[in-house]
């Protein structure tokens, strides 16, 4: 996938996608990319960014980014991660990268490995996981995730959607990622 410019995705899946330099799954070039409740997964890059390398910025919020081939998300300039899964990326054992000013990116409430640094860095997870089953494609989370319940909430979470249709909200607050993990049956949900 490739955007330039002021470009939006939302409640999207890019997968199996390849690119023999950088830039896997999505190549964004200039303005600011803003996606939301995508899952980035299985992509694959010669280079940097094999679930996402950009020229210009990245606002990424609830998306999981994982099992791409490459570093999962690269930095050119400054971005803003929030409630998101970037990890399992195939890059040795690095899922981030920043080059140029995106060092100066903000991290907030969110799993991956390395602890990142950057202008802020609060609420991180540096801990797997824990995906239902990645090898065939379920990117939900196990009960025993570090990410479940601890994502930042927003009100316009209370009636939205996970990337897989369910409420967006299942247990005490948000999990972090595109997937929200399930209660076991007969466990009742609770919705704010």
């Amino acid at each position: 996938v490739y955007s330039y410019g002021e470009t939006q995705m939302k409640d999207c899946v890019v997968e199996h996608n390849s690119a023999s330099g950088s830039c896997g799954g999505v190549s964004h070039a200039n303005g600011t990319l803003k996606a939301e409740g995508c899952a980035i997964r299985y992509n694959l890059a010669g280079g940097d960014g094999g679930g996402i390398g950009n020229s210009g910025v990245l606002e990424m919020k609830k998306c999981t980014i994982a099992n791409n081939d490459g570093v999962g998300l690269r930095f050119s300039q400054p971005g803003y991660v929030e409630n998101c899964i970037v990890y399992d990326n195939n890059s040795g054992g690095v899922n981030w990268s920043y080059d140029g000013t995106g060092s100066g990116s903000t991290w907030t409430n969110s799993c991956t490995y390395p602890m990142p640094t950057g202008a802020s860095v609060v609420g991180m997870e540096t801990n797997a996981p824990r995906f239902m089953n990645a090898a065939l494609g379920d990117f939900s989370l196990r009960g025993s995730s570090p990410c479940i319940d601890k994502g930042v909430y927003r009100t316009w979470m209370a009636s939205a959607k996970d990337r897989a249709g369910n409420p967006r909200i299942i247990g005490a607050a948000v999990d972090m990622g595109a997937f929200e993990a399930p209660l076991p049956p007969g466990t009742a949900i609770v919705v704010r």
